[in-house]
C-alpha cells in the first residue's frame, strides 16, 4: 500500500505541475501515479490561474537573467571550448567525460542557475534505506528499468576477487550474503518497474517470473582461471532481444566494495537497453559504479543502499567523479 502524501508533499506536486505543465512529467518527479497528480491539482480550485501566472513569471525571470548575466556565459562558454580543444586533456577523458562536459556548457548557455531554482541535469540521487521500505512506497511502473545486483546466497569471503597469492583485502568482513533476496523482493521490483535487468538471476531463477527465457547477458571478465571468483557473471533480462556477452575486466582502482562491477559495465548496459528519459533504479548500490554511469548517460537516477559504511563510500566516490567532470572545465 502506498504511503500517505503529506500536506508538504502535495503542495510539492502542485508546484512541481505548475512548473512542467505535466501530469506524467509531475507524477514521474514525485514518484506517483499520474491520477495522483490529477486528482490532487483539480482539487485546488484556481489552478489554471496560478498556471497562466507561473508561466508569466518563469518567462520574465528566465529572460531578464538571461540577459544579465549575458557577458559571463560568454566568458564561461568561451573557457570551456578553450579546455575543450586542448588535445593533452582531450587524451586522458573518456567519451562519457567529454560528453557530460559539453552537457555542462549547454546547461550554462540555457541559464541554469539557482536564481530561479532550476536544473535541467537529469535527477540523480542515493539513499541510505531498506530497498523493500523504499519500494513499497512507490506506485506501479514509478521507474522504467531497474538493474539490481543483489545478494546471490552464496556466502561470499570479503577477499571476493582476490587472485591466488594476493595478499587479502581490506574489505570488511561480508554478513551481507547469506540468503538470496526473498519472493516479496521480486514482486515489488516487478511491481515499481517496467524492466529489469538481474545479476545473479541464475543462482535464484525459480523466484524470477517468466526467467526460462534466452534474454540473458553474460558479462565475460576476460580473467584466467587462476581468480577465486567466477570468470563470468550471467543477468536475466526481461527484454526479448537475444542473449549477449561482453568482455570487460573486473580490475578496478580503488574498489570499495567486493562485489563491485565497472562502471564500463553499466555503460554498456544502460547504452544498449535504456532510453533518453528513462528513470533507473538499483536496490543494490553497493559501490555506486551504476549511478555513476547513469549520471554520465544524463539518465534519471535512484539507488538504494542499507550499509552506512557503503553507502558513506559510495557518496565520496560519486563526488569525486562529479568533481572531476566540473574541474575539466
Amino acid at each position: 500500500m502506498a504511503a500517505r502524501l503529506t500536506d508538504k508533499r502535495k503542495k510539492k506536486i502542485v508546484a512541481d505541475y505548475l512548473e512542467t505543465g505535466s501530469y506524467r512529467a509531475a507524477a514521474k518527479k514525485n514518484c506517483v501515479a499520474d491520477g495522483t497528480v490529477k486528482r490532487i491539482v483539480i482539487g485546488c480550485g484556481d489552478i489554471e490561474q496560478k498556471v497562466a501566472q507561473k508561466k508569466e513569471e518563469n518567462t520574465a525571470d528566465i529572460l531578464a537573467y538571461m540577459e544579465s548575466q549575458k557577458g559571463l556565459v560568454c566568458e564561461i562558454i568561451g573557457k570551456g571550448l578553450t579546455v575543450l580543444n586542448d588535445e593533452e586533456k582531450l587524451k586522458e577523458a573518456t567519451p562519457a567525460q567529454i560528453t557530460t562536459a559539453l552537457g555542462t556548457l549547454i546547461d550554462k548557455w540555457t541559464g541554469i542557475s539557482k536564481k530561479w531554482g532550476r536544473s535541467w541535469r537529469a535527477m540523480n540521487e542515493s539513499y541510505n534505506m531498506d530497498c523493500m521500505e523504499y519500494m513499497k512506497s512507490l506506485p506501479a511502473k514509478a521507474f522504467d528499468l531497474a538493474v539490481v545486483d543483489p545478494p546471490y546466497g552464496i556466502s561470499i569471503s570479503n577477499n571476493m576477487g582476490r587472485r591466488k597469492g594476493d595478499k587479502h583485502s581490506d574489505y570488511k568482513k561480508v554478513e551481507w550474503d547469506d540468503a538470496p533476496p526473498t519472493g516479496e523482493y521480486f514482486e515489488e521490483l516487478f511491481r515499481v518497474s517496467q524492466n529489469q535487468i538481474i545479476f545473479g538471476a541464475n543462482y535464484f531463477i525459480s523466484l524470477i517470473p517468466k526467467a526460462d527465457t534466452p534474454r540473458w547477458i553474460c558479462w565475460d571478465k576476460g580473467f584466467p582461471e587462476d581468480v577465486s571468483f567466477a570468470s563470468f557473471e550471467l543477468a536475466w533480462t526481461s527484454f526479448t532481444s537475444p542473449a549477449k556477452r561482453v568482455t570487460l575486466s573486473s580490475a578496478q582502482a580503488g574498489r570499495i566494495h567486493p562485489t563491485q562491477k565497472p562502471v564500463a559495465l553499466y555503460a554498456w548496459i544502460l547504452n544498449r537497453y535504456a532510453k533518453p528519459g528513462d528513470k533507473i533504479l538499483d536496490t543494490h548500490l553497493g559501490g555506486g559504479s551504476s549511478r555513476i554511469a547513469a549520471y554520465d548517460a544524463g539518465l534519471d537516477f535512484v539507488g538504494l543502499e542499507i550499509d552506512k559504511d557503503y553507502f558513506d563510500a559510495q557518496e565520496k566516490r560519486f563526488a569525486e567523479h562529479t568533481a572531476q567532470l566540473r574541474l575539466a572545465l
